[in-house]
Parts: C-alpha cells; structure tokens; sequence
C-alpha cells in the first residue's frame, strides 16, 4: 500500500480554498490514475471538506438571520 499524503486541517480554510481544493480532488480522481487506497483518502478528504463548506454557510445563513431579526 503506498503512502498517502495527509490533509491539512480543514478548519483553517476559507470556504473557496477548500472548494477549489475539492475541485482538484475530483480532477485527480476523474484522471482514472489513483490506486484505491488514494482513492479512499480523497474520498474522506472531500467529505471533510464538504462538512467544513455546510459549517461555515450554516454558521453565515444564522448570522445572516439574526442581524434580519435585530
């Protein structure tokens, strides 16, 4: 099994770093040139990326409510 470059924490990025980071990952996986075990890591890291993308816009749309609600 080769070795698979770990992910930087996902919290410390910006909602476009990390989309356009989720964007590189499925060009990498759309090139049919990863063995399976990068696969899977780029799969765990698109899902903590994708949670990170919710959080934060779950995070703005309450922000966005409560100054309406001011």
């Amino acid at each position: 099994m080769s070795k698979v470059k770990s992910i930087s924490n996902p919290k410390e990025l910006s909602i476009e770093e990390a989309y356009a980071k989720m964007q590189k990952i499925l060009q990498e996986m759309e090139s049919g040139n990863l063995p399976i075990d990068q696969i899977i890591a780029k799969l765990e890291e698109s899902k903590a990326l994708m949670l990170h993308c919710k959080e934060k816009l779950k995070n703005a749309e309450l922000l966005v409510q409560k100054i309406q609600e001011e």
